[in-house]
């Protein structure tokens, strides 16, 4: 201000009103400041999408646009161009980036860009729909998230473009985070969050200088951008201690197993971490309804897993898939010794939402497709096509069910060319360079007598892993995995899992596969549905509907019992290769499923069929209400927060830790607008060229504090006119006031120490008067939000001094 006021007055015959101010443009590096604060915050929010969609695949591909928009943003922002073109500049650079895509290049989506773009996009909304956090990277998912991010920062462009809509840039900033905080298992992620309140800390406080107006902008001073530090600090601070326990920072808001795109069954590509997330969601919604002739409900499978060596396991594609249309004789997969003939009639409400056809093993007619669908006959997969899938109502599936009990299983070893050789690799075991799975295979393998026998045949060897991982020694759970860190099945869950003991029907499966493989026994991991739960609807069938299935008693009708499925009957089991009989399914998951016939539950087993119940009960671990089990330890879960895994020790110091930072976080600008105010006093009781100033803002800021703003244009005259109005007691502290301003910004007539402390005494009265007059509101307002002056406030024009 002193510098302002040494300058030499202008001409005096020039009229003060044809004096026009230029116009000032926005502070180039406020322009800086801002864009790359918007950058950075929406790059970190889509970052946070980490976990809703695996890894950070979607990064690479937006990463350089973004930089491109918010680039050409800012830059026609600091231009002579208006501000409002610069969201066409924006989009024009978001269609070049769009047209570029190569994803719109790739012929497999189609032939044209408008074919490609929505294959890519049905593509995504499916695999949203049908899997649960994290979905699998793919094309059609990098390209939606791609349209995402370019399509919030258009919005973010369009809002910060204008003056008045700058600070709704919150909104879409917000979104992915929020997204994540809802459907990642993690949340959003503290570090991630951070970063976007720091980001936004440094837009608002550049804010102000991208519009100046007749003001020249300048840069905040280093107080102010040391008060920024703090409040960065602070927040941070804050963040760290509240994410201990409020849910979207390190835990998602929705129940485990919740989907981006509605309440679907999970599928593809992780189908074991999607089976444990729908067993926990506790999902009681109805996928489907069978109804069979068979007296035992079959397992219905999905998914087969073979590569057990992969550090993801997944589904291995079939390199002979066929394809079919409609009703369908599968001939290499009857069965006709040793089994029966059974039928199953599979409805679905709506539309099946899953493109995996659940079948029974050994499926060999397959009838009621409406369209193409493919058969993987390595692995007695079918699939539905996208037209297929919603075109079908009904699936009739006659199959073979095995009818043998222990003692003609192990017989069978005797013929062993009625199974051909299988694929080396479907017995080799996971690479394991440490060791240490093989370690732990090796212990609990010594414990079964049946294994170190030389003279055991592959059957009883099955048999006797199963009774071992049914046994006591073995738990079943579906929290313990996800709170100790090991969902899911590759190396390290199953070496995990031989150590705590604790798991679920993944873990089970998995882990029979892979003791089965050390035993010398090929093995594969099956995902699909255990039996479902009994219904009182039935159907009956004339025999000639069902071409007089072989095996089939002689009668007019066949009854068939109503099942119905949900996502509490995901399931998992391993399939064996057994000489002669091919490949058996086996059940070592206790409590769930029903053991085969030619392999029952031991004595010692307290296992309930729930398969055969009329109305079986969920597993005691998924009703929150249920008391925990007799077998589980005491320091497993007893509540629902415990079972959700949410943190279960006392958290009271971390509230206690919050009212401090809280206080400090609302006390911040008390402090600071009374620290301002005290200097200011100081200022102008001090006397000289600076008083006025100091006078003037202050004399501002107590306005604006009680609902008397400065508006712009007013002059130092009429905003204390306008004041002694208000209060009229105080009109001469007011005149007094407006003169030493006159006389110090015109006549450069500057306050003496003496003078100033009259002045600060007036400017005392004048607060204590507004603060008299300002309601309740205006006062707590006033006392908890104070308005601090800023350098974009302050009136440092050059004044003109009087004509002598």
């Amino acid at each position: 201000m002193s510098t302002l006021l040494e300058r030499s007055p202008a001409a005096p015959n020039l009229p003060a009103e044809t004096a026009k101010p230029t116009p000032a443009t926005a502070h180039p590096l406020a322009l800086l400041a801002t864009s790359t604060s918007l950058y950075i915050a929406l790059l970190a929010g889509m970052a946070s999408l980490n976990g809703v969609v695996e890894g950070y695949g979607w990064l690479y591909s937006i990463w350089f646009p973004l930089l491109l928009i918010h680039g050409v943003g800012g830059f026609i922002r600091g231009s002579r161009f208006p501000s409002w073109t610069a969201p066409f500049a924006s989009a024009l650079v978001i269609f070049a980036a769009l047209w570029f895509h190569p994803s719109l290049h790739n012929r497999s989506f189609g032939t044209d860009r408008l074919e490609r773009f929505e294959q890519l996009v049905a593509d995504a909304t499916l695999e949203f729909a049908t899997q649960v956090p994290e979905v699998a990277f793919t094309p059609a998912v990098d390209f939606v998230f791609f349209i995402l991010a370019l399509s919030l920062a258009l919005l973010i462009e369009i809002l910060a473009s204008a003056r008045r809509l700058a600070s709704l840039v919150v909104i879409p900033l917000a979104f992915a985070p929020v997204l994540a905080s809802l459907f990642k298992l993690s949340g959003a992620g503290t570090g991630y969050v951070a970063i976007i309140l720091t980001a936004m800390i440094c837009y608002f406080s550049f804010l102000p200088y991208l519009w100046p107006g007749n003001e020249v902008p300048t840069l905040p001073n280093r107080r102010r951008l040391g008060m920024m530090g703090v409040l960065a600090l602070v927040t941070t601070g804050t963040l760290v201690a509240a994410s201990a326990w409020v849910p979207g920072f390190r835990q998602g808001m929705l129940p485990e197993g919740s989907r981006p795109a509605g309440e679907l069954f999970a599928s593809n590509l992780d189908p074991l971490l999607n089976l444990g997330r729908d067993l926990r969601s506790n999902n009681s919604a109805t996928a489907f309804t069978y109804f069979t002739s068979a007296e035992r409900a079959p397992y219905l499978r999905t998914h087969v897993i073979s590569n057990l060596q992969a550090e993801r396991w997944e589904p291995d594609p079939d390199p002979v898939t066929r394809s079919f249309a409609g009703t369908t004789a599968i001939r290499e997969a009857y069965r006709s010794f040793a089994a029966r003939s059974e039928y199953v009639e599979i409805d679905w409400a709506d539309p099946p939402r899953d493109t995996q056809l659940p079948l029974p093993a050994d499926s060999y007619l397959i009838e009621g497709v409406v369209g193409q669908w493919q058969w993987q006959p390595l692995t007695s997969i079918a699939q539905f096509t996208r037209d297929s899938r919603t075109s079908t109502a009904q699936v009739r599936v006659s199959y073979s069910e095995l009818e043998l009990d222990a003692d003609i299983a192990r017989n069978f070893a005797q013929f062993p060319q009625l199974s051909p050789e299988v694929d080396p690799s479907l017995s080799e075991l996971p690479d394991d360079a440490d060791q240490e799975l093989n370690q732990a295979l090796r212990e609990h393998l010594q414990l079964l007598p049946e294994l170190t026998d030389s003279g055991t045949g592959d059957f009883d060897r099955a048999v006797a892993i199963q009774d071992y991982l049914r046994s006591g020694q073995f738990r079943y759970s579906e929290q313990t995995p996800l709170r100790e860190g090991y969902d899911g099945a590759n190396l390290d869950v199953i070496t995990a899992f031989l150590d705590r003991k604790a798991g679920y029907c993944a873990h089970f499966a998995s882990t029979m596969a892979v003791m089965a493989r050390a035993s010398g026994i090929p093995s594969r991991v099956v995902i699909g549905y255990a039996p479902g739960e009994r219904i009182e609807q039935t159907r009956s069938q004339p025999i000639e509907a069902v071409d007089a299935l072989p095996g089939t008693a002689e009668a007019e009708q066949l009854e068939l019992t109503g099942y119905r499925v949900s996502g509490q009957q995901a399931h998992a089991w391993p399939e064996l290769y057994l000489p002669g009989l091919g490949w058996t399914a086996f059940e070592p998951t206790p409590g769930r499923g029903v053991p085969p016939e030619y392999a029952p539950a031991a004595d010692s087993e307290m296992d309930e069929p729930i398969a055969l119940d009329p109305l079986p009960e969920t597993p005691e671990e998924l009703v929150p209400s249920a008391p925990a089990p007799s077998d589980v330890p005491d320091d497993a879960p007893q509540n629902l927060a415990e079972r959700s895994g949410a943190p279960t020790s006392n958290g009271w110091w971390l509230l206690w830790l919050s009212v401090p930072l809280l206080m400090v976080t609302v006390t911040l600008p008390i402090i600071g607008r009374r620290t301002e105010r005290q200097r200011r006093l100081a200022r102008i009781a001090s006397g000289g060229e600076g008083a006025a100033q100091a006078i003037w803002d202050e004399l501002r800021v107590l306005g604006a504090d009680f609902g008397l703003p400065h508006r712009p244009g007013q002059s130092e005259t009429d905003y204390t006119t306008a004041l002694s109005v208000v209060i009229a007691d105080h009109a001469a502290e007011l005149a007094r006031l407006n003169e030493c301003l006159m006389l110090s910004f015109y006549a450069l007539r500057h306050p003496s120490a003496d003078q100033g402390k009259q002045l600060c005494e007036d400017l005392q009265r004048i607060h204590a008067a507004l603060r008299t007059r300002a309601n309740l509101v205006q006062r707590i307002r006033a006392v908890l939000w104070p308005r601090r002056s800023s350098p974009g406030e302050r009136v440092e024009r050059e004044r003109e001094a009087p004509t002598p």
